[in-house]
Protein backbone atom coordinates (compact mmCIF):
# COMPACT_ATOMS: atom_id res chain seq x y z
CA UNK A 1 0.00 0.00 0.00
CA UNK A 2 1.23 3.79 -0.60
CA UNK A 3 -0.17 5.30 2.16
CA UNK A 4 -3.66 6.17 3.30
CA UNK A 5 -5.56 8.01 0.72
CA UNK A 6 -7.61 11.12 1.96
CA UNK A 7 -11.20 10.55 3.32
CA UNK A 8 -10.34 6.78 3.35
CA UNK A 9 -13.03 4.94 5.66
CA UNK A 10 -10.58 4.12 9.26
CA UNK A 11 -11.15 1.37 11.74
CA UNK A 12 -10.42 1.88 15.03
CA UNK A 13 -8.97 -0.21 17.83
CA UNK A 14 -10.16 -0.07 21.28
CA UNK A 15 -7.99 2.38 22.73
CA UNK A 16 -8.65 4.77 20.38
CA UNK A 17 -6.77 4.93 17.85
CA UNK A 18 -7.37 4.36 14.04
CA UNK A 19 -5.66 2.25 11.54
CA UNK A 20 -5.60 1.73 7.91
CA UNK A 21 -8.47 -0.10 5.96
CA UNK A 22 -8.37 -3.80 6.65
CA UNK A 23 -6.45 -5.23 3.17
CA UNK A 24 -7.71 -7.70 0.67
CA UNK A 25 -6.16 -10.99 0.81
CA UNK A 26 -3.00 -12.03 -0.30
CA UNK A 27 -0.09 -14.16 -0.58
CA UNK A 28 3.86 -14.31 -0.92
CA UNK A 29 5.62 -17.61 -2.24
CA UNK A 30 9.37 -17.56 -1.64
CA UNK A 31 10.86 -20.47 -4.37
CA UNK A 32 14.08 -22.14 -4.71
CA UNK A 33 15.52 -19.12 -2.95
CA UNK A 34 19.22 -19.33 -2.87
CA UNK A 35 21.74 -16.33 -1.55
CA UNK A 36 26.00 -16.70 -1.06
CA UNK A 37 28.05 -14.17 0.91
CA UNK A 38 30.88 -13.42 -1.53
CA UNK A 39 34.49 -12.51 -0.93
CA UNK A 40 36.67 -9.92 -2.11
CA UNK A 41 37.15 -10.56 -5.41
CA UNK A 42 33.21 -11.43 -5.61
CA UNK A 43 33.86 -15.36 -5.51
CA UNK A 44 30.74 -17.10 -3.48
CA UNK A 45 31.75 -17.98 -0.35
CA UNK A 46 29.37 -18.75 2.17
CA UNK A 47 26.08 -20.14 1.11
CA UNK A 48 23.77 -18.48 3.07
CA UNK A 49 20.41 -19.82 2.37
CA UNK A 50 20.12 -23.17 0.30
CA UNK A 51 16.67 -23.24 -1.48
CA UNK A 52 14.82 -21.71 0.77
CA UNK A 53 10.60 -22.27 -0.15
CA UNK A 54 7.62 -20.32 1.87
CA UNK A 55 4.78 -19.14 2.10
CA UNK A 56 2.80 -16.19 3.74
CA UNK A 57 -0.73 -15.19 3.55
CA UNK A 58 -2.72 -12.34 4.72
CA UNK A 59 -3.29 -11.74 8.63
CA UNK A 60 -0.82 -13.45 10.18
CA UNK A 61 1.92 -13.85 12.10
CA UNK A 62 4.79 -16.53 12.03
CA UNK A 63 7.58 -17.06 13.70
CA UNK A 64 10.89 -17.76 12.11
CA UNK A 65 13.16 -19.29 14.57
CA UNK A 66 16.82 -20.73 14.19
CA UNK A 67 19.61 -20.57 16.43
CA UNK A 68 22.46 -17.57 15.27
CA UNK A 69 23.69 -18.09 12.15
CA UNK A 70 20.83 -20.08 10.64
CA UNK A 71 19.83 -17.94 8.24
CA UNK A 72 17.21 -15.46 9.88
CA UNK A 73 18.75 -11.98 8.82
CA UNK A 74 19.84 -12.89 5.53
CA UNK A 75 16.22 -14.69 4.80
CA UNK A 76 14.19 -11.42 5.96
CA UNK A 77 17.28 -8.96 3.85
CA UNK A 78 16.38 -11.12 0.73
CA UNK A 79 12.79 -10.95 1.14
CA UNK A 80 13.10 -6.86 1.72
CA UNK A 81 15.07 -6.59 -1.41
CA UNK A 82 17.96 -5.41 1.03
CA UNK A 83 19.61 -8.50 -0.70
CA UNK A 84 19.22 -9.82 -4.12
CA UNK A 85 18.78 -13.31 -3.77
CA UNK A 86 21.63 -15.70 -6.13
CA UNK A 87 18.70 -17.54 -7.61
CA UNK A 88 14.81 -18.40 -7.16
CA UNK A 89 11.62 -16.54 -6.89
CA UNK A 90 10.02 -14.48 -4.49
CA UNK A 91 6.20 -12.97 -5.55
CA UNK A 92 3.07 -11.29 -4.46
CA UNK A 93 -0.19 -11.80 -5.53
CA UNK A 94 -2.04 -10.24 -6.13
CA UNK A 95 0.20 -8.25 -7.96
CA UNK A 96 -0.55 -4.58 -7.11
CA UNK A 97 1.60 -1.03 -8.66
CA UNK A 98 4.44 -0.28 -6.81
CA UNK A 99 6.04 -3.46 -6.74
CA UNK A 100 6.39 -6.06 -4.57
CA UNK A 101 8.95 -4.48 -2.09
CA UNK A 102 6.39 -1.49 -1.84
CA UNK A 103 4.19 -4.01 -0.05
CA UNK A 104 6.85 -5.31 2.37
CA UNK A 105 9.11 -3.41 4.87
CA UNK A 106 11.71 -4.52 7.53
CA UNK A 107 12.15 -3.80 10.82
CA UNK A 108 16.29 -4.41 11.13
CA UNK A 109 17.60 -5.50 14.27
CA UNK A 110 18.76 -3.09 17.11
CA UNK A 111 18.57 0.02 15.26
CA UNK A 112 20.92 2.14 17.60
CA UNK A 113 18.99 6.09 17.01
CA UNK A 114 21.26 8.87 18.24
CA UNK A 115 21.46 12.48 18.34
CA UNK A 116 18.86 15.36 19.19
CA UNK A 117 16.23 15.19 17.10
CA UNK A 118 13.23 14.80 18.75
CA UNK A 119 11.08 11.04 17.94
CA UNK A 120 8.80 13.38 15.72
CA UNK A 121 11.27 14.68 13.72
CA UNK A 122 13.07 11.52 12.46
CA UNK A 123 9.48 10.03 11.79
CA UNK A 124 8.31 12.54 9.30
CA UNK A 125 11.80 12.46 7.60
CA UNK A 126 11.24 9.00 6.82
CA UNK A 127 7.86 9.44 5.64
CA UNK A 128 8.79 12.09 3.20
CA UNK A 129 11.99 9.82 1.80
CA UNK A 130 9.34 7.01 1.42
CA UNK A 131 6.85 9.31 -0.35
CA UNK A 132 3.88 8.45 2.02
CA UNK A 133 1.22 10.23 3.56
CA UNK A 134 1.18 10.05 7.40
CA UNK A 135 -0.80 10.74 10.53
CA UNK A 136 2.01 11.42 13.07
CA UNK A 137 -0.71 11.45 16.09
CA UNK A 138 -1.74 8.45 14.77
CA UNK A 139 1.43 6.63 14.30
CA UNK A 140 2.63 7.71 17.56
CA UNK A 141 0.18 6.63 19.59
CA UNK A 142 0.07 2.81 18.08
CA UNK A 143 3.58 2.03 18.79
CA UNK A 144 2.93 4.09 22.09
CA UNK A 145 6.01 7.32 21.82
CA UNK A 146 2.73 9.84 21.61
CA UNK A 147 3.75 11.19 24.61
CA UNK A 148 7.37 11.39 23.98
CA UNK A 149 6.91 12.98 20.32
CA UNK A 150 9.56 16.15 21.70
CA UNK A 151 12.06 13.70 23.52
CA UNK A 152 15.28 13.10 21.25
CA UNK A 153 15.90 10.18 20.24
CA UNK A 154 19.82 9.77 21.85
CA UNK A 155 17.66 9.60 25.19
CA UNK A 156 15.25 6.83 24.63
CA UNK A 157 15.84 3.53 26.21
CA UNK A 158 16.28 0.46 23.84
CA UNK A 159 12.80 -0.28 24.66
CA UNK A 160 11.58 2.74 23.30
CA UNK A 161 13.99 3.24 20.60
CA UNK A 162 12.70 -0.23 18.95
CA UNK A 163 9.11 1.31 18.80
CA UNK A 164 10.23 4.20 16.88
CA UNK A 165 12.05 1.38 15.01
CA UNK A 166 8.52 -0.47 14.01
CA UNK A 167 7.18 3.04 13.72
CA UNK A 168 9.55 3.33 10.50
CA UNK A 169 8.57 0.01 9.47
CA UNK A 170 4.84 0.80 9.41
CA UNK A 171 5.06 3.99 7.41
CA UNK A 172 2.76 3.56 4.26
CA UNK A 173 0.82 0.56 6.29
CA UNK A 174 2.89 -2.40 4.25
CA UNK A 175 1.29 -6.00 3.92
CA UNK A 176 3.57 -8.03 5.57
CA UNK A 177 6.54 -6.70 7.83
CA UNK A 178 9.57 -8.50 8.72
CA UNK A 179 10.85 -7.92 11.98
CA UNK A 180 14.67 -9.45 12.86
CA UNK A 181 14.79 -10.25 16.97
CA UNK A 182 12.37 -7.82 17.73
CA UNK A 183 12.37 -8.74 21.81
CA UNK A 184 16.22 -7.82 22.45
CA UNK A 185 16.06 -4.83 24.64
CA UNK A 186 12.47 -5.36 25.83
CA UNK A 187 11.43 -5.95 29.39
CA UNK A 188 8.71 -8.65 29.65
CA UNK A 189 5.88 -5.40 29.81
CA UNK A 190 7.49 -4.15 26.62
CA UNK A 191 7.82 -7.56 25.29
CA UNK A 192 3.78 -8.15 25.87
CA UNK A 193 2.78 -4.71 24.35
CA UNK A 194 4.45 -5.68 21.07
CA UNK A 195 2.66 -8.95 21.14
CA UNK A 196 -0.81 -7.08 21.86
CA UNK A 197 -0.13 -4.17 19.16
CA UNK A 198 1.10 -6.98 16.49
CA UNK A 199 -2.39 -8.77 16.92
CA UNK A 200 -4.54 -6.03 16.83
CA UNK A 201 -2.58 -4.99 13.24
CA UNK A 202 -3.05 -8.96 12.16
CA UNK A 203 -6.77 -8.56 12.86
CA UNK A 204 -6.60 -5.94 10.03
CA UNK A 205 -4.99 -8.15 7.67
CA UNK A 206 -1.30 -7.06 8.35
CA UNK A 207 0.99 -9.96 8.18
CA UNK A 208 4.65 -10.20 10.10
CA UNK A 209 7.30 -12.55 9.69
CA UNK A 210 9.43 -12.09 13.29
CA UNK A 211 12.51 -13.84 13.94
CA UNK A 212 13.98 -15.17 17.10
CA UNK A 213 17.01 -17.88 18.25
CA UNK A 214 14.76 -18.14 21.35
CA UNK A 215 11.11 -19.96 20.56
CA UNK A 216 10.34 -19.39 24.11
CA UNK A 217 10.04 -15.55 23.12
CA UNK A 218 7.43 -16.30 20.36
CA UNK A 219 5.37 -19.06 21.10
CA UNK A 220 2.36 -16.83 22.59
CA UNK A 221 2.92 -14.58 19.50
CA UNK A 222 3.19 -16.51 16.67
CA UNK A 223 0.20 -18.57 14.53
CA UNK A 224 2.76 -20.59 12.87
CA UNK A 225 6.55 -21.24 13.00
CA UNK A 226 8.70 -21.49 9.89
CA UNK A 227 12.30 -23.28 11.57
CA UNK A 228 15.84 -22.57 9.81
CA UNK A 229 18.99 -24.42 10.24
CA UNK A 230 21.88 -23.99 8.22
CA UNK A 231 20.33 -21.94 5.61
CA UNK A 232 17.16 -24.72 4.88
CA UNK A 233 13.53 -24.93 6.12
CA UNK A 234 13.47 -27.94 7.95
CA UNK A 235 9.93 -28.25 9.49
CA UNK A 236 7.09 -25.69 10.09
CA UNK A 237 3.76 -25.62 11.44
CA UNK A 238 1.99 -24.59 14.74
CA UNK A 239 3.70 -25.22 17.85
CA UNK A 240 1.59 -28.92 17.88
CA UNK A 241 2.33 -30.18 14.53
CA UNK A 242 6.53 -29.26 15.27
CA UNK A 243 6.54 -31.50 18.39
CA UNK A 244 4.63 -34.11 16.88
CA UNK A 245 6.51 -34.49 13.93
CA UNK A 246 10.05 -34.20 15.47
CA UNK A 247 9.21 -36.70 18.17
CA UNK A 248 10.11 -33.66 20.20
CA UNK A 249 9.42 -34.53 23.67
CA UNK A 250 8.17 -32.59 26.55
CA UNK A 251 9.44 -31.99 29.63
CA UNK A 252 7.43 -31.83 32.75
CA UNK A 253 8.58 -30.44 36.04
CA UNK A 254 7.00 -31.41 39.36
CA UNK A 255 7.86 -29.31 42.50
CA UNK A 256 8.26 -31.60 45.81
CA UNK A 257 8.33 -30.10 49.18
CA UNK A 258 12.04 -29.85 50.44
CA UNK A 259 11.68 -31.92 53.65
CA UNK A 260 9.97 -34.75 51.48
CA UNK A 261 12.62 -37.29 50.36
CA UNK A 262 11.92 -38.74 46.78
CA UNK A 263 10.19 -42.54 46.75
CA UNK A 264 12.56 -45.45 46.04
CA UNK A 265 10.49 -46.16 43.50
CA UNK A 266 10.07 -43.38 41.84
CA UNK A 267 11.28 -44.68 38.45
CA UNK A 268 8.29 -47.43 38.29
CA UNK A 269 5.69 -44.37 39.40
CA UNK A 270 6.66 -42.85 36.53
CA UNK A 271 6.71 -45.71 34.29
CA UNK A 272 3.28 -46.74 35.29
CA UNK A 273 1.53 -43.42 34.75
CA UNK A 274 3.15 -41.57 32.04
CA UNK A 275 4.75 -44.52 29.86
CA UNK A 276 7.61 -46.43 28.59
CA UNK A 277 8.60 -43.45 27.04
CA UNK A 278 9.21 -41.18 30.26
CA UNK A 279 12.80 -40.78 31.66
CA UNK A 280 13.57 -39.32 34.37
CA UNK A 281 16.09 -36.40 33.47
CA UNK A 282 16.62 -34.80 36.87
CA UNK A 283 15.48 -35.76 40.23
CA UNK A 284 16.81 -33.98 43.39
CA UNK A 285 16.09 -32.02 46.40
CA UNK A 286 12.68 -30.28 45.63
CA UNK A 287 12.49 -31.38 42.16
CA UNK A 288 11.68 -34.09 39.90
CA UNK A 289 11.95 -33.69 36.04
CA UNK A 290 10.56 -36.14 33.59
CA UNK A 291 10.87 -35.97 29.57
CA UNK A 292 7.43 -36.95 28.16
CA UNK A 293 6.33 -38.04 24.36
CA UNK A 294 3.80 -35.67 23.16
CA UNK A 295 0.09 -36.40 23.65
CA UNK A 296 0.31 -37.99 26.58
CA UNK A 297 1.71 -35.74 29.78
CA UNK A 298 -1.78 -34.19 30.02
CA UNK A 299 -3.76 -37.35 30.19
CA UNK A 300 -1.68 -39.22 32.63
CA UNK A 301 -0.66 -36.14 35.11
CA UNK A 302 -3.19 -37.18 37.20
CA UNK A 303 -2.12 -40.82 37.38
CA UNK A 304 1.08 -39.81 38.04
CA UNK A 305 0.09 -37.05 40.71
CA UNK A 306 -1.71 -40.02 42.35
CA UNK A 307 1.21 -42.22 42.43
CA UNK A 308 3.35 -39.91 44.41
CA UNK A 309 0.72 -39.05 46.72
CA UNK A 310 -0.15 -42.59 47.51
CA UNK A 311 3.98 -42.23 48.13
CA UNK A 312 3.35 -40.08 51.04
CA UNK A 313 4.68 -37.38 48.31
CA UNK A 314 2.54 -35.10 47.25
CA UNK A 315 3.97 -32.52 44.50
CA UNK A 316 3.17 -28.88 45.46
CA UNK A 317 2.98 -28.31 41.55
CA UNK A 318 3.67 -30.23 38.52
CA UNK A 319 4.27 -27.69 35.28
CA UNK A 320 4.87 -28.81 31.73
CA UNK A 321 7.84 -26.65 30.31
CA UNK A 322 8.34 -24.69 27.29
CA UNK A 323 10.17 -26.36 24.42
CA UNK A 324 14.12 -25.44 24.24
CA UNK A 325 14.67 -24.71 20.34
CA UNK A 326 17.77 -26.66 20.66
CA UNK A 327 15.93 -29.80 21.34
CA UNK A 328 13.40 -29.16 18.57
CA UNK A 329 16.40 -28.85 16.32
CA UNK A 330 18.17 -31.70 17.70
CA UNK A 331 14.92 -34.05 16.78
CA UNK A 332 14.32 -32.11 13.54
CA UNK A 333 18.63 -33.63 12.40
CA UNK A 334 17.74 -36.99 14.30
CA UNK A 335 14.85 -37.25 12.09
CA UNK A 336 17.07 -36.29 9.17
CA UNK A 337 19.65 -38.79 9.99
CA UNK A 338 16.97 -41.93 10.33
CA UNK A 339 15.68 -40.75 6.45
CA UNK A 340 19.28 -41.06 5.29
Amino acid sequence: MSGQPKGSKRQTLSYGVSLANETPAWTLKAKNLVFSYHGPKDERKDRALNGIDLEIGSGEIVGLVGVNGAGKTTLLHALSGVLSHDSGIIQMAPDVKGGLHHRISLMPERVKWEGNRSVSTILRRFARLRSVEMNLEEMLEIVGLWGRRSNATGTLSQGMQQRLSLAVALLGWPDLVLLDEPMNGLDPVGQQALVDLLHDLKDRGRSFLVSSHRLRELQTMADRFIVLDAGRVVAEGDLETLIRTTSTKRTLRISLPPTKVLPSDLEKIVTESMGTGAEIIESGEGVVRIAVDEGNEEERQAELVAGLVEARTPPSRVVLEDIDLSELLDAVRRNQEEEE
